[in-house]
């Protein structure tokens, strides 16, 4: 069978992985389990840790949104550690190639983080509706670089100071992130985990940040209906940093 064969489904196995563990939708399973009923029927109808937070309070969402991100950090570690350590897998693309093109496992990783943003948002079992990919984005930048995931936390968190809204946080915030990203092209190696987005190869780097561009637009786009309530000021604000009065 042609070596080309084998990478496809490499990296079709990754892809089932990464939709595997990110239909694992916390927020269904936290109000099902706990609270006997379905969180999609309550607030923005949504199964992500921000409307788990609104209905059932901040330590569900907060829980919501840490399981999120441990099942796709999970997922896509575990599909670029299987195909860098197994070496009929890591051999599949050769010397001359990977200077050329990059190491198979970062394809890999990158394949299995746009398998969990979709299971994330589609769900097979919970009939294709589940969260707004947030904290999927969240768990691929903190798998895969603990200087950007450091970087788009402060900013999400001066977003919401400022403007009070989740949604704009978080779509302005996985923006910002992904376009910053090209600057680890000229960085140190050390920024980046585990050599993800290997630094001897320019082109998996941009591969990596061009991949973080199209899950910030699946992001964006699952946010459909908060843009037209942020046109209309509608869009619910949050108060976390207000003080409280005594």
């Amino acid at each position: 069978m042609p070596t080309i064969i084998y990478i496809i489904l490499t990296l079709l196995i990754c892809l089932i992985i990464g939709y595997f563990f990110g239909s694992f939708s916390n927020g269904i399973l936290i109000s099902k389990k706990i609270f006997n009923e379905d969180v999609r029927n309550y607030g923005s109808h949504n199964a992500g840790g921000t409307n788990v937070g609104r209905v059932y309070g901040k330590k569900y969402g907060l829980l919501c949104i840490i399981l999120d991100c441990l099942k796709t950090i999970i997922a896509v570690l575990l599909c670029y550690f299987l195909i860098k350590y197994i070496p009929v897998l890591h051999n599949l693309i050769s010397e001359e190639n990977l200077v050329k093109y990059g190491a198979l496992e970062d394809y890999g990783f990158i394949i299995s983080a746009l398998g969990a943003i979709i299971g994330h948002c589609f769900p097979i079992q919970y009939g294709f509706k589940g969260g707004k990919a947030v904290s999927s984005f969240g768990g691929i930048c903190l798998a895969s670089s603990w200087s950007l995931s450091i970087f788009g936390f402060i900013v999400f968190m001066v977003i919401l100071r400022l403007r009070k809204k989740v949604s704009l946080s978080s779509m302005l915030a996985s923006s910002i992130i992904a376009l910053t990203s090209f600057a680890l092209i000229f960085l140190p190696p050390w920024m980046m985990n585990f050599n993800i987005a290997n630094a001897s190869v320019p082109l998996s780097k941009i591969i990596y940040s061009c991949s973080l561009i199209l899950f910030s637009i699946i992001l964006i786009i699952r946010h459909k209906d908060n843009i037209v309530r942020l046109m209309k000021g509608e869009e619910k604000t949050v108060h976390i940093f207000d003080k409280k009065i005594k």
